[in-house]
């Protein structure tokens, strides 16, 4: 895996010269794999900062206010029962690590109940009609994250695809659109932990044959409306999973694309994000690059 990418290739390398925001910059960085240097051309499109999140092995800084667990808690007490049960459905576990929720509620798996998070999103996903179950629980999740309070600040998300010609960075989305995850929730998380999870399973992906998988690293900055899914009160698991509404948005800042010159390696791409009211007209899906119109369930 990754072990460390050297500074100095990254410095000598910087184009000097400003460019249009989707006119890219295009250089050579060298990163440590495995012991071996292997080349990546990087193409930047807009802000600079994107070419930070290429590889999080090495560590990526995210900032977020205080959260002060207290008041959060009593937000959680003022859900109703049916969002709260949505809620921790959304972050149920096989293995959870406590017995019970703060509030004393025996963890879901002791009471038989299963999650929903990848049935739900992979239903919304497909456009599918929900089950009576998937549309109530889609209701309440909704109307929960509406109702606690918010953290601001910077949060992480990757995706893998099997086929890298299907990343519609730097093709249908570009620096200045707006995208958004509808019509599913979006999972981000506090820390770069779970990205460098994905990326230490890279040996296990299976790209479509004859293709290579690619890889999406999300930046978003200046959040507004994502919910922590604190541990104690909605969560038993240790996750750092932080949850965005079906309807959030974000402007595309910056764009880098990793090209590796060595062969067999995933294609990488670093997108900037800040979250932005839904108020545009063009609206873009951020993993598929089509267009989107945001409704009502």
């Amino acid at each position: 895996m990754f072990s460390g990418i050297q500074p100095s290739s990254l410095c000598h390398s910087v184009t000097a010269s400003a460019v249009s925001a989707n006119i890219p910059s295009v250089r050579i960085v060298n990163v440590n794999v495995d012991g071996v240097n292997v080349n990546f051309n990087v193409s930047t499109l807009g802000n600079r900062r994107c070419n930070d999140i290429l590889f999080p092995e090495n560590g990526i800084n995210l900032i977020q206010d205080f959260v002060d667990a207290t008041a959060f808690e009593q937000a959680c007490l003022q859900l109703s029962d049916a969002q709260r049960q949505a809620v921790r459905r959304w972050t149920v576990a096989d293995a959870e690590h406590r017995e019970r929720f703060s509030d004393g509620s025996l963890n879901l798996n002791r009471q038989g109940i299963t999650g929903i998070n990848y049935d739900l999103n992979a239903a919304l996903a497909a456009g599918a009609v929900l089950s009576q179950e998937q549309h109530e629980s889609c209701i309440q999740l909704s109307s929960a994250l509406r109702q606690l309070p918010p953290v601001r600040g910077e949060y992480l998300r990757i995706a893998v695809y099997s086929n890298s010609n299907d990343m519609p960075w730097g093709k249908s989305i570009n620096v200045g659109d707006v995208v958004t995850n509808f019509p599913c929730f979006m999972s981000v998380s506090e820390t770069e932990k779970y990205a460098q999870d994905i990326l230490n399973e890279q040996g296990s992906l299976e790209p479509e044959e004859g293709y290579r998988e690619g890889i999406v690293i999300y930046k978003i900055e200046n959040a507004t409306t994502a919910v922590p899914l604190l541990r104690g009160p909605l969560s038993l698991t240790s996750e750092h999973e932080v949850l965005f509404s079906r309807d959030s948005c974000f402007a595309v800042t910056g764009i880098a694309i990793a090209d590796p010159v060595t062969a067999g390696m995933p294609l990488r791409a670093g997108v900037l994000l800040t979250e932005v009211p839904a108020t545009h007209q063009i609206i873009r899906n951020l993993y598929s690059g089509q267009q989107v119109q945001i409704t009502a369930l």
